[in-house]
Parts: C-alpha cells; sequence; structure tokens
C-alpha cells in the first residue's frame, strides 16, 4: 500500500479503513491457513444438529450456542492427559478471557436507507448517524456497534425503532432498528461482543487501524535503503475452546511505503520533463494514499492540475477555503 502524503492537488475518494486489501498492499503475517478437510466435516455435523427455536419476540430463528458448534476435542477419547513418558512445558499464544457476568444482551439489527441514492457504508458515517438517537432511547446507558447491529444491556420499549438523522454535509438517511433475539452468555453471536469489545480496546492504545487490523504506526520500522516502513501488528481471534473462551492472539506486520506524492512527482519530472503530467498521472492513479495527520486512507481517481494551493473548496459546515489555508488550519503544514 502506498503512504504518500498529499501534497499533490487530486480528487479522491475517501477509504475510511477500508474493508479488504488496497491495491498495492503488501501483508505479511503469521497466521496458520483455515483447516480444511477434517474440521470442515465437524462443521458440517454441528450445523446438521442445529434447530429453530422461538425468539422471545414471537418470531422463529437460529440460536446456536457456543457449546454446540466449537468442539474441540475428541470425544472418544476417554481422557486428554497422557499416562506415561516425559513431561514436557508448552506455552501457545491464547488467553482466556476470565467473565464474571450473567447477564442478558439484547440484539438489534439496524437498515440504514440510502442518503441521496448513494449508500453509506463507513462504519465511521453510521455511528455518527445513530449516535444522539441511541443516547436518548438508552437514556445514556450506553451500546455497541459493530455497523449492521447493536448490543444493548437493556431492551427498548419497541421492538421496532424508525428516525431519520442527518449526515454532517446535510444528507438525510431513514435508519430502522429491529430487535432480533436476546442473547445468553452461552450464545453463539456473545463472541461477535467480545471482539467488538476487544477492538474498541486496541483503538484506545492508539493504534492505526489499516484494513480489518490494528498496527503500531509508531513502533514502525524503517527501511530507507526501499524507501519503506514496516508495522507492527496484531491478529485477534475470540472462539470457544472446550469450556473456556480464548483470545488467540498473533503478531503480524505490514510493508508500508514511506516516499510521499511529492517524492513521486519528483521522480516522474526526473523521468520526462515534457511529458510530466502523463507519467505522473498515470504514476498516481488508484493508488492509496495514507494522511498522517488523521490516519485516514484515500483512493486517488484523478489528478487535477487546474487546481493550485490557492483555489477555494466548500467545507462541510458550508465554508469557503483555500486549499492553502485549509492545511495550515488542520497543522499538516507550518505557518512560515
Amino acid at each position: 500500500m502506498s503512504s504518500l502524503s498529499p501534497k499533490a492537488i487530486g480528487r479522491g475518494r475517501a477509504r475510511s479503513t477500508a474493508r479488504g486489501r488496497a491495491p498495492g498492499e503488501t501483508q505479511t503475517n503469521g497466521a496458520p491457513p483455515r483447516p480444511v478437510g477434517r474440521g470442515a466435516a465437524m462443521l458440517q455435523a454441528s450445523m446438521s444438529q442445529l434447530s429453530i427455536a422461538s425468539s422471545s419476540n414471537g418470531s422463529s430463528g437460529v440460536r446456536p450456542k457456543a457449546r454446540e458448534l466449537c468442539q474441540t476435542t475428541n470425544k472418544s477419547l476417554n481422557r486428554e492427559k497422557g499416562e506415561s513418558g516425559r513431561t514436557i512445558p508448552l506455552a501457545a499464544n491464547y488467553f482466556q478471557l476470565v467473565s464474571t457476568t450473567n447477564w442478558c444482551l439484547y440484539h438489534y439489527h439496524v437498515d440504514f436507507g440510502p442518503i441521496n441514492g448513494i449508500e453509506e457504508d463507513r462504519i465511521s458515517v453510521r455511528k455518527q448517524l445513530i449516535r444522539d438517537r441511541m443516547r436518548e432511547l438508552t437514556n445514556g446507558a450506553g451500546f455497541l456497534f459493530d455497523g449492521s447491529s447493536i448490543f444493548l444491556s437493556t431492551k427498548l420499549h419497541n421492538n421496532v425503532e424508525e428516525f431519520v438523522a442527518r449526515r454532517l454535509d446535510g444528507g438525510e438517511c431513514k435508519i430502522t432498528i429491529t430487535f432480533t433475539n436476546d442473547l445468553a452468555p452461552d450464545d453463539l453471536a456473545y463472541l461477535q461482543v467480545f471482539g467488538v469489545i476487544v477492538r474498541k480496546c486496541l483503538a484506545k492504545l492508539n493504534l492505526t487501524l489499516v484494513g480489518r487490523n490494528y498496527f503500531d504506526k509508531a513502533a514502525g520500522v524503517p527501511i530507507t535503503e526501499f524507501n519503506l516502513t514496516l508495522w507492527p501488528g496484531y491478529l485477534t481471534s475470540i472462539r470457544r475452546h472446550e469450556h473456556n473462551i480464548l483470545m488467540c492472539t498473533e503478531i503480524i506486520s505490514k510493508v508500508m511505503r514511506s516516499d510521499t506524492a511529492l517524492d513521486v512527482a519528483r521522480s516522474c519530472w526526473q523521468q520526462s520533463q515534457h511529458n510530466f503530467q502523463d507519467v505522473y498521472k498515470a504514476a498516481m492513479l488508484g493508488k492509496t494514499v495514507f494522511t498522517n495527520y488523521n490516519d485516514r486512507y484515500y483512493r486517488v481517481d484523478d489528478v487535477d492540475y487546474k487546481t493550485t494551493p490557492k483555489s477555494t473548496f466548500k467545507m462541510k459546515d458550508g465554508t469557503i477555503i483555500s486549499y492553502c489555508d485549509y492545511f495550515q488550519n488542520v497543522s499538516i503544514i507550518s505557518q512560515t
């Protein structure tokens, strides 16, 4: 993935923590491949034992229990520990989630209508759209939101809540919150709740979200001879193993380009001065740039050579400001 500063004036589309791997992105990790064969057969056998249960709101739905789906030992074995041989101490990167909670969570599904005919799929914007309304409905009790589902510790008065929210740029969106079911501590969906909590904890550690994993930008290792930086990060997975819920933590890394958009422009100028605009545009189109001042990703769709730092644009609040003043106001560059 390119790690370029926004020195080139152009039009881009915000990626806002892309879900998948961006074009040109390189990632290495130590995660083992997913098991196939016997594991798939065990999953099919477990799925065949599922039944349809009646939920508390009168509708029917699949309510799988985590202990029913995650059988990690061979049931034919009488004991798991050997009786002879030499004891060898081993350690694994699995950590038990110690929990003393014995309460029920309520699961709600959230539907977002289109804004000006365009679906809004950015989780950060979706959170902004529902935040104020959810504070009113829960009386400030708090909630967990993963982009499409809401988890509450107290049930709302109505099974269906509909309202219209306004985005910062003025676009309106119709939002429908529908009660799905209640979750007991042994429900499989509880693992999803734990996953949301863990990701919030990682964000509080000032880690940077790249794709679906978090990386420590401050601990990056520069590889100056190749204009690259190696970011260490973490890959977490939470599953129920036998009688406990365990979190597996893997150390991963991501290779980031350290050259900026200005560095690319200088390189293109040295290659071809008479055809610089075409060469630079070809080098930048489709690239994903990372802005250090807000840790956001943007995909370069075009380079507009008619726009200069003194050109103006309209901000979300309607204010007209030049690119130069905007960069100074957000402390990207120091005023000279």
